[in-house]
């Protein structure tokens, strides 16, 4: 089993970025070393090291509940759209599918099955939407 050879550290190159991390530390005008280095270095220590900003941890849950809102409206707009697709698709596709139904089994009998058809969909969907409606109660995001 071969296991990778780690790369030697070239000494140089760890001078200088450890120069640059001194000189940034120091505040050192003229330093030397290399500027890509000294500029990462500056980032480095430039860095806040203070607390979160007041109201933060109360503001993280606000915005992820804000989001979730947010999200379920969007997925509730693409249900409904998917839906009127759905319609509009089987019923510009659905006339020989229908005529070939009603040759098999009767006319009555195709217009029962389609409204058996149509109730159970409709019932779905009044399911879907009350499973989401009781989800958003439950985050506060429905009223």
């Amino acid at each position: 089993m071969n296991h990778p050879v780690p790369d030697p550290i070239d000494e140089r190159e760890w001078q200088a970025q450890e120069q640059a991390m001194r000189a940034a530390r120091a505040r050192a005008a003229g330093a030397t070393g290399d500027g890509g280095y000294r500029a990462v270095a500056e980032a480095i220590v430039s860095t806040p090291l203070g607390a979160p900003p007041a109201g933060f941890a109360a503001a993280v849950p606000a915005e992820l509940a804000r989001r979730a809102r947010r999200d379920r409206r969007i997925a509730t707009l693409g249900f409904g759209l998917l839906a009127m697709a759905v319609l509009a698709t089987s019923g510009a596709f659905s006339v020989p599918a229908w005529q070939a139904l009603r040759a098999a089994v009767g006319g009555d009998a195709s217009a029962w099955l389609s409204t058996i058809a149509g109730m159970a969909a409709l019932s779905w969907a009044c399911r879907q939407v009350l499973a989401m409606r009781a989800a958003g109660r439950e985050d506060g995001s429905f009223g």
